[in-house]
């Protein structure tokens, strides 16, 4: 199998300080600088990206290095996310990255097992088996079989109103 050929492009408002590469990697490109030619390092950020620094003119930004390589040489487009198509953070080849919308990427973590739903999510209170008996009640009220508020169902499942509402409308927990 033939490597991928390492190709540089320069980084809009840097052009002539630094370029970056396909391959994800930055390069420091000023004269007289002690980086000149120098690969720049990243660091791992919390969220599990790779970040770098960038010197010009006495002040120093940040970036994520994901964006620098689509940006130099995609584009980045407005209302577009870059998704890692190996979910794998630390793999900035352009050849693994994509720009989808945010209703993709989530789709694409939740097919990969990256985003947690329903009764797994940590941020719930509720069991599906609990969902499951909410919407059962729903769909009583909602025949008029039985009479209890939103108000009235959150209070026996020790939940919010907006919560039994958002599973009213399937706005959540949609896969029950």
């Amino acid at each position: 199998m033939d490597k991928e050929k390492e190709i540089w492009r320069d980084i809009a408002n840097y052009r002539g300080h630094y370029q970056v590469s396909n391959m994800g990697r930055i390069k420091s490109l000023k004269p007289g600088n002690a980086f000149y030619g120098k690969i720049r390092k990243q660091v791992l950020e919390r969220s599990g990206y790779m970040r770098v620094y960038l010197f010009v003119g006495g002040g120093v930004k940040k970036y994520l290095v994901h964006r620098l390589v689509v940006g130099a040489f995609v584009g980045l487009k407005n209302g577009l996310v870059i998704d890692h198509i190996d979910n794998n953070k630390k793999n900035n080849a352009l050849s693994n990255l994509d720009q989808v919308t945010c209703a993709e990427n989530s789709r694409r973590a939740r097919v990969d097992g990256l985003m947690s739903i329903g009764e797994n999510r940590p941020a719930t209170n509720l069991k599906n088996c609990e969902v499951e008996l909410i919407k059962r009640i729903l769909v009583a009220k909602n025949n008029k079989e039985i009479k209890i508020t939103h108000s009235g169902i959150a209070e026996i499942f020790k939940c919010s109103r907006k919560a039994v509402n958002q599973i009213n409308t399937g706005e959540t927990w949609g896969h029950i």
